[in-house]
């Protein structure tokens, strides 16, 4: 599963590749053609897994936060001589 990402760009590639195949492209060409989509696929995949990562560790960052948060209060409610 973690290599998920790879195994995708790779299949786009061939894909890309077999396509050219069909539509009679010349060798070169072809090949250019299925590096494009390729690396094109390969940044946008490389995106939405930074995208997706960021918000994780806003969440975590969050619910880190609340925790802190929560925990004072009651600490704070527990011993009310001793808030701040």
């Amino acid at each position: 599963m973690k290599n998920i990402g790879f195994k995708l760009t790779l299949l786009t590639f061939f894909i890309a590749l077999l396509t050219g195949y069909y539509m009679n492209l010349p060798l070169f060409d072809n090949l250019i053609r299925s590096f494009v989509i390729y690396v094109v696929f390969s940044v946008v995949y490389l995106g939405i897994t930074v995208l997706f990562n960021q918000i994780a560790l806003e969440n975590l960052k969050h619910e880190e936060k609340y925790k802190k948060k929560s925990q004072q209060e009651k600490l704070d409610q527990a011993n009310p001589n001793m808030a701040k």
